[in-house]
């Protein structure tokens, strides 16, 4: 392996900085960022805070509503027996068959 002269290969830059340059630069970017004031948040990224509050009480609201349904009272089964009782013998066969299985319906 031969012997390599960092010193020798390096030429000289033709660029040159004053004494405490980076120093002052340094400080001036740290006072520049001390004093930058961000600004408030736009009025458009408040209403789309509300929008999406709103809409996830919404689906809250929904979601409840779905489970707490008034179809599901005990009292309308006995509306749905009568009218269950109005169909024809072959269409009350067909309705049975085809909900036999149906977990829904058989819990």
């Amino acid at each position: 392996m031969t012997n390599f002269d960092f010193e020798k290969r390096t030429l000289a830059s033709p660029y040159t900085v004053p004494d405490g340059f980076f120093e002052q630069m340094e400080d001036t970017l740290a006072m520049r960022a001390a004093s930058i004031r961000f600004p408030q948040p736009r009025l458009i990224t408040r209403r789309l805070r509300y929008a999406a509050a709103a809409a996830v009480a919404a689906l809250v609201i929904g979601t409840a509503a779905l489970y707490d349904s008034p179809a599901s009272s005990p009292e309308n089964f006995d509306e749905i027996a009568r009218l269950f009782q109005q169909l024809s013998p072959d269409d009350q066969n067909s309705m049975l068959e085809s909900y036999q299985d149906d977990i829904f319906m058989n819990e």
